[in-house]
């Protein structure tokens, strides 16, 4: 899947150590979710997803 690293910033405040932020940018995206139950057994799993360049779901 391509990938763009939308913004990058590194940042200090007082003694205390630098954080880094990062954000990236997808044109397609999927997640296999695994579902629970109310007693927090295995529940059905699902698969989610989205591409932005044909604007359709995975």
């Amino acid at each position: 899947t391509d990938v763009l690293i939308s913004s990058y910033s590194v940042s200090a405040s007082g003694g205390s150590a630098p954080g880094e932020s990062m954000s990236l940018s997808y044109s397609k995206i999927v997640a296999d979710l695994q579902g629970a139950d109310k007693t927090n057994k295995n529940g059905q799993n699902m698969k989610v997803g989205y591409d932005l360049t044909t604007g359709k779901p995975q």
